[in-house]
């Protein structure tokens, strides 16, 4: 091993860990191992590799976490774009159910579908988005639990 790796080592803070490997060498193996032969740099090779592959399978683990994280905010968005159009489709089917009925009762249907439309109004649209962000709130919960369970 050249001078500039030993030096390098013991600057790095690799002096303890080098000389007990030449201490577990000679009293496992009983050979003379030196600093400056080759196979002292194993044990660093070997350190070196561990660290890479630690490093990453925490960055697939990190990647795999932002992929589910995204899955989760796509499954909600789709969620509450599917609720709010089901639920403008109903309000369309009940607007036209009473304005049927109303006809066939031939009762003055401009007041009835204008207190119709008054019920419809803010309230009832802050009632329809409490509901689907409720609804929106439980698919993100049941979400990040199935996320916890399978990362």
């Amino acid at each position: 091993m050249s001078s500039w790796m030993v030096s390098n080592l013991g600057r790095n803070g690799m002096d303890d860990d080098l000389d007990a490997v030449i201490g577990a060498v000679a009293a496992k193996h009983n050979i003379l191992v030196d600093r400056d032969d080759p196979v002292v740099m194993i044990p660093t090779l070997i350190k070196m590799g561990i660290e890479r592959a630690v490093r990453d399978l925490t960055n697939d683990e990190q990647a795999r976490k932002d992929a589910m994280r995204a899955f989760i905010l796509d499954v909600q968005m789709q969620s509450l774009k599917s609720i709010e159009a089901e639920g403008t489709a109903i309000a369309a089917r009940i607007r036209e159910a009473v304005q049927l009925d109303l006809d066939r009762a031939g009762a003055s249907a401009a007041t009835l579908v204008s207190n119709l439309n008054q019920a419809h109004s803010r309230k009832g649209q802050i009632r329809s988005m409490t509901f689907g962000m409720l609804v929106a709130g439980l698919f993100f919960g049941a979400g990040v639990c199935i996320g916890k369970y399978l990362l």
